[in-house]
């Protein structure tokens, strides 16, 4: 317990670090905000617990800037503004985000203590996360790397017991069957592309997004492709939206958005799955397993505001069967609020 405390800690003081370096006051760009986003999902908002039952992430989102090195954190985006050449070549702006979030995922059963062999193992994923985005007015591009810690140290059982204490639940019960501890390491490498001539952020529009991207790691390995399609009033120009995923930072946004607006979406995406520590256990230790299905698809369908410097957005998601033996697709609903400081 006590290597998994000062993981814990070295989590907290990287976070920390970050945060300090990518809010200082000398910007080498003129004054352009900072954006923060809180993400929120939860079966809840389908009346379940289960499956991908949780996930909460906070990222800090960089101003526009001509090169990855001026958002004031040295450490990585100098390597990448030398050595990342499809980050270079025709993108008016940039940013870096930075992002720090936790996922539990749980079994049907969570009265039982015993082993449920037949459904998905008990887990939760603790993280940091770096992404650079390269962009202009109809390509995204970017590269992420996640950070973290997968078992008892990703604190799962910990935080969902006190959240359902809070809300006065019965507690899951089954948390020492959980996946067992192990650093995960994700590499993230996605493009969106607008379909159609860019927004003006002025008036009622309407657009749509194509995206593909390749994930690798010991936590996820899988192939992406999707769609989004958009309608609504001072669209914001940036490249839709996201829910919680490697490299899902796409609330960007680029110069000159309206002071207000509204719109509704639907997107579509597709993976074909090589590796999911989530279904699969333990890269390198026997742990609980599932068979897992090698093709999922997400549907969602949401609706966004924004005011002045804030953002929310709301959606519901359906998940198709991620494992062999589970008996019906998932849903889950998500909330995002955004300020820009």
């Amino acid at each position: 317990m006590k290597l998994v405390r000062k993981l814990n800690h070295l989590l907290l003081a990287a976070l920390s670090l970050t945060v300090g370096l990518a809010s200082a006051d000398e910007l080498p760009v003129e004054k352009k905000p900072w954006t923060l986003n809180v993400y929120f999902e939860n079966d809840l908002f389908a009346d379940t617990d289960q499956q991908y039952t949780n996930g909460t992430k906070i990222s800090w989102v960089s101003p526009d800037v001509t090169r990855f090195v001026e958002s004031n954190f040295p450490l990585l985006t100098e390597w990448v503004d030398r050595e990342v050449h499809f980050l270079k070549r025709g993108y008016d702006h940039k940013n870096v985000a930075f992002s720090i979030g936790q996922n539990m995922y749980t079994p049907k059963d969570i009265v039982t203590t015993e082993l449920v062999e037949n459904d998905r193992p008990y887990a939760a994923w603790l993280y940091l996360s770096a992404g650079f985005h390269a962009k202009n007015d109809h390509r995204q591009d970017t590269l992420a790397i996640q950070f973290g810690m997968i078992g008892p140290a990703a604190l799962g059982q910990e935080i969902q017991n006190l959240v359902h204490d809070l809300r006065n639940i019965d507690r899951a019960n089954g948390w020492d069957n959980q996946i067992k501890n192990e650093v995960g390491l994700n590499l993230v490498a996605e493009r969106r592309v607008r379909l159609n001539a860019h927004t003006t952020g002025s008036g009622w529009e309407a657009d749509a997004f194509a995206s593909g991207g390749l994930v690798l790691g010991n936590v996820s390995t899988y192939a992406n492709v999707g769609i989004e399609g958009r309608i609504g009033y001072n669209l914001p120009q940036n490249f839709g939206t996201t829910h919680i995923r490697p490299g899902g930072e796409t609330n960007i946004p680029l110069l000159n958005e309206q002071d207000y607006g509204f719109l509704l979406f639907v997107s579509l995406e597709g993976r074909a799955v090589a590796r999911d520590i989530f279904l699969d256990g333990n890269t390198f230790r026997d742990s609980h397993s599932v068979s897992k299905e090698p093709l999922v698809g997400d549907f969602a369908v949401g609706i966004k505001f924004k005011l002045k410097d804030f953002k929310v957005s709301l959606s519901q998601v359906r998940r198709s069967k991620q494992f062999r033996l589970q008996p019906d697709s998932h849903s889950f609903g998500s909330i995002m609020v955004s300020y820009a400081y």
